[in-house]
């Protein structure tokens, strides 16, 4: 889902689920700031900044967060998510993770009929497309859904031959350390069954410790362990 030049409704949706009153207003006049403001400069237009015109730029701090809360209020709590909702069109389950929705449905005809309504109360600030339907496979961005009989498997699709981040990059030598972690680790965890984690994890480890130049596979698990032992110690370090 792309966010629209609809700044007022999209602050408006992010905030709605808060109880009226002065801490709402405050909100939603900085989230509007904040989407009003939005700057960048390009170094070929030395001297020069552009602003963003259209909802609100990728990667920064708030973006996610804005648009999660809008959609939510939006299509999520007033009507996609009612426990009489979701039957009534055979959805069997609903996942979203940001901008990606995942459906099971057990009948086509009604889950376009549901694809269609979530479309059209949504379109007040999000567009939005459907990518694909499929009664065996589908693919999306990071991970394949595979019906084989009547089990679900999952997997994750490889999106990059070696390394995400080239080894010439300026990035700090921890940075370069803790994404093959990251990958990793999410890759993994796209898998159902334990047989498909050893296949996953194994390819894994030939594609980058062939690339990041380590001796051995274990020698670069290990790093891989090091780099994930870190960040759960710093993040537990931030929360106190």
């Amino acid at each position: 889902m792309y966010r629209l030049d609809m700044k007022p409704d999209l602050c408006d949706n992010a905030v709605a689920s808060l109880p009226r009153g002065r801490r709402r207003e405050v909100l939603s006049n900085a989230l509007l700031w904040l989407l009003d403001k939005q700057w960048i400069s390009i170094k070929m237009h030395t001297g020069r900044c552009f602003t963003v015109c259209r909802g609100s730029g990728m990667g920064l701090v708030h973006s996610s967060g804005v648009c999660d809360a809008a959609l939510f209020v939006l299509v999520e709590q007033s009507w996609a998510t009612k426990v009489e909702v979701q039957p009534a069109f055979a959805i069997h389950a609903y996942y979203r993770f940001q901008y990606d929705i995942w459906i099971l449905a057990g009948h086509r005809s009604l889950a376009r009929r549901f694809i269609s309504r979530f479309r059209d109360l949504a379109s007040r600030v999000f567009e939005s497309e459907l990518v694909e339907c499929s009664a065996h496979l589908v693919e999306m961005i990071g991970v394949i859904t595979t019906i084989e009989g009547n089990r679900i498997h999952t997997e994750p699709r490889q999106k990059y031959k070696g390394t995400p981040l080239s080894q010439q990059s300026a990035h700090p030598l921890k940075v370069h350390l803790r994404l093959p972690a990251v990958y990793m680790r999410v890759e993994v965890d796209l898998c159902l069954t334990d047989q498909r984690r050893e296949h996953v994890r194994s390819e894994f480890v030939k594609r980058f410790s062939t690339k990041l130049c380590f001796k051995s596979s274990v020698g670069f698990i290990d790093q891989c362990s090091f780099c994930i032992k870190n960040e759960v110690e710093e993040k537990r370090k931030n929360m106190c």
